[in-house]
């Protein structure tokens, strides 16, 4: 019997199978929140949002205009973290982060 992998390498990608298989898959694992840092540029976290802070509106320093800030507090096995969306992220996501929920963040 093959894999997976193997089924996929032997499909095109223009076959609907490999799109399907490839756009569901998730990763093996996903990056602990403890072994976060500058060093590693590519991540994905699995972690449940334990708090959810205000929608915040700020002044620019440079004299850009408003803009808006939330946060967040991520949990998972390892570790916990703090979140910050700025701007357009803050806007697409205010609504739809709900604390007690479980989110992939890359």
């Amino acid at each position: 019997s093959r894999s997976s992998a193997q089924r996929l390498r032997r499909c095109p990608g223009t076959c609907p199978r490999a799109k399907a298989a490839m756009a569901s898959a998730e990763p093996a694992t996903y990056f602990p929140i403890s072994e976060l840092s500058t060093y590693h540029a590519k991540w994905v976290l699995k972690a449940r949002v334990t708090s959810k802070g205000q929608l915040r509106s700020f002044q620019a320093r440079n004299g850009g205009g408003s803009n808006q800030v939330f946060d967040c507090s991520l949990l998972d096995e390892s570790g916990e973290i703090r979140a910050s969306f700025f701007g357009a992220m803050c806007e697409k996501y205010y609504g739809t982060i709900e604390q007690g929920k479980v989110y992939t963040f890359s």
